[in-house]
């Protein structure tokens, strides 16, 4: 669904409303892009909606219909229409340069202002009118090849004694954690009642920090690689939205975002 940003003084109504920004890589391009001398505005925004669900079926012989077997998202489209405006020539095509220049980067954060999520992004192209003038209209187009949209991060404060903790969002979440040892141990493990575990084998020392990701599988102990401390009997696990017990070996902090689609 669209929303419009007022592009003309005094014209809008009385309700209160949250402005429509553009904030890409922890950039807000309608403020990094607006001076006295021209701007950037986001006027609208589609593909932040609900997808479409691919339903994988088998058709069953000699029966009605179909089993559904399992689905999936197709890879997330977001469009955004924005104005562009400067008093000169010069300026404007400077502006639009540092446009260009604030969109590099693939899988970066986007987020809008009037709403509090983000996605994982990537500019696929721009889709700007002749430049014939220095006020124009144009679109970007940005790829989300993970359509998750990602709300509400959380920290899971784990420690040696099993908890509960209610998982939010509609899908499973991926997760990160972050372990700072405060005395030596022989190994380290994190691990939740429903058989998902991992188990590192490894002799930690007072002060180490351990970085777990799960979506990567990377292992990490003072910023260098520790894959090689990772156990045979380690079963990856992502976070079902509901109650899920966690306990670890050592005081841990979990993160993740509850996801939507």
């Amino acid at each position: 669904m669209y929303k419009f940003a007022d592009t003309v003084a005094g014209s809008g109504s009385s309700t209160p409303y949250l402005p429509l920004n553009t904030v890409f890589n922890s950039v807000n391009l309608d403020e990094a892009l607006t001076d006295n001398n021209g701007s950037f505005t986001t006027l609208a925004v589609s593909g932040r909606g609900i997808l479409p669900r691919n339903i994988h079926m088998t058709e069953m012989s000699g029966s009605h219909g179909a089993r559904e077997k399992r689905y999936t998202y197709d890879v997330r489209e977001i469009t955004v229409k924005y104005k562009l405006t400067d008093r000169s020539n010069e300026g404007f095509r400077e502006r639009f340069n540092r446009l260009n220049g604030l969109l590099i980067g693939s899988k970066k954060r986007l987020e809008f202002t009037d709403e509090e999520a983000y996605f994982l992004a990537t500019l696929q192209s721009g889709d700007t009118p002749e430049e014939d003038s220095n006020d124009i209209v144009g679109t970007l187009v940005f790829i989300c090849t993970d359509p998750a949209k990602n709300r509400n991060e959380k920290t899971l404060n784990i420690t040696t004694t099993t908890q509960v903790f209610t998982i939010g969002g509609l899908e499973p979440a991926p997760w990160t954690s972050r372990t700072r040892f405060t005395a030596p141990q022989s190994s380290f493990s994190l691990e939740t009642n429903k058989g998902g575990k991992v188990i590192l084998y490894y002799d930690f020392t007072d002060g180490d920090v351990l970085e777990i990701y799960y979506e990567t599988r990377n292992i990490f102990l003072n910023g260098k690689d520790l894959a090689v401390s990772i156990a045979l009997e380690t079963e990856w696990f992502e976070l079902n939205p509901g109650l899920v017990s966690l306990r670890a070996s050592h005081e841990t902090a979990l993160n993740y975002a509850e996801r939507f689609y």
